[in-house]
């Protein structure tokens, strides 16, 4: 994990995304997950050499693959453009509580399983799907530090340990 610091956010009314004090110089990539210790905050859309710009969970362009943890009912969290997100694709059969924690289920292949995205905020029943949102489990509207998730790969010391020369240790 890598901290930043929040920089600055989107411009626009409708964009939910925010700048970071990291970037390419950091190992920072495209589609790499952000969180904080209650959850999932965003990923990374688009990365420059010293900062990068974070796509949050809210934003209308925003997804990632989830599971109930209670059932273990797979279904796809998408943005809304405003404070809650909605959990798709669960049927109306499955038995859906208020409160419920929404896990991440790592068939995205961006988040890896079982982060917190939130909490069944409300359930309706849908056509052919339930209607549900969810209350992010990451403070989004105050954040001031997130952590960066890199892949073992993207680790800074183990790059440069290869660049020197060094062999790199395996687990």
């Amino acid at each position: 994990m890598l901290v930043a610091r929040v920089i600055g956010s989107g411009a626009s009314e409708s964009s939910r995304t925010l700048y970071i004090d990291r970037g390419e110089t950091d190992g920072i990539h495209k589609n790499m997950a952000v969180i904080t210790p209650e959850g999932v905050a965003g990923k990374v859309l688009e990365t420059f050499s010293k900062s990068s710009l974070i796509l949050l969970i809210t934003d209308k362009d925003s997804g990632a693959g989830a599971l109930l943890a209670n059932s273990r009912t797979f279904g796809v969290v998408r943005g809304t453009g405003e404070p809650t997100v909605e959990l798709r694709n669960v049927i109306n059969d499955q038995d859906v509580a208020l409160g419920e924690t929404v896990l991440t289920s790592g068939l995205d292949q961006i988040f890896p399983k079982d982060l917190p995205l939130g909490t069944v905020a409300s359930v309706e029943k849908g056509n052919p799907f339930k209607l549900i949102r969810v209350k992010p489990a990451a403070r989004l509207d105050r954040l001031e530090e997130v952590l960066v998730l890199l892949t073992r790969q993207e680790i800074p010391e183990k790059k440069e340990a290869r660049a020197a020369g060094a062999p790199e240790k395996k687990p």
